[in-house]
């Protein structure tokens, strides 16, 4: 089925999980630094410090060309690995992926059908499930009948919607299409 519309939305939470995973970034590395202390490992501590320095570091000189997070994440790993606990390490990379995904903007597609909401636990959105949907003001207002809201603003030059009188039509006619889902008892039953 070929996406009619697809909407880009900011993702307004990227600074916060940043900063959340370089937290625990920190805590894991002065637990490592404490284990190769308990261990007598200075490979550990050198791990772990190399850890540190570059996730703070990755806060204060960050640029678009340089980003110091998987270099770091890189020494967490092994520092982990080295250590003797590899499900830690496990972990670790799994976190990095999941905030990559959680970090991405978000493009939303509207289909005649449905819509498509990506994401790691993405889902798809029955119109039928919805009581709105439209653009107004570079704000996506998505309203369903179950009272949730979602409310995003758009990425204007990522996104393919031109003209927002023309995408509101056009989502209030799939709305009226798809508005009317028979319950068991409205059906016709086959004799």
């Amino acid at each position: 089925m070929r996406t009619r519309y697809s909407i880009t939305i900011f993702n307004s939470r990227k600074k916060a999980i940043t900063l959340m995973s370089s937290f625990i970034m920190i805590i894991a590395a002065l637990l490592l630094a404490y284990v190769g202390g308990l261990h007598e490992n200075n490979k550990l501590v050198f791990y772990a410090a190399v850890v540190i320095v570059a996730t703070i570091l990755n806060h204060f000189v960050r640029t678009d060309k340089i980003n110091f997070k998987p270099f770091a994440l890189m020494f967490l790993v092994i520092g982990w690995w080295v250590a003797g606990y590899p499900w830690i390490s496990c972990f670790f990379i799994l976190m990095s992926y999941m905030e990559y995904e959680a970090k991405k903007d978000k493009t939303i597609e509207f289909k005649d059908t449905f819509i498509k909401q990506p994401g790691l636990f993405g889902r798809t959105i029955k119109w039928f499930e919805l009581n709105n949907a439209m653009v107004k003001d570079g704000l996506l207002t998505i309203d369903f009948k179950n009272d949730r809201l979602i409310q995003a603003e758009i990425m204007q030059e990522e996104s393919d919607i031109e003209n927002e009188p023309a995408f509101n039509e056009w989502c209030s006619q799939r709305l009226n299409e798809h508005s009317f889902v028979p319950s068991n008892e409205q059906r016709p039953s086959i004799n």
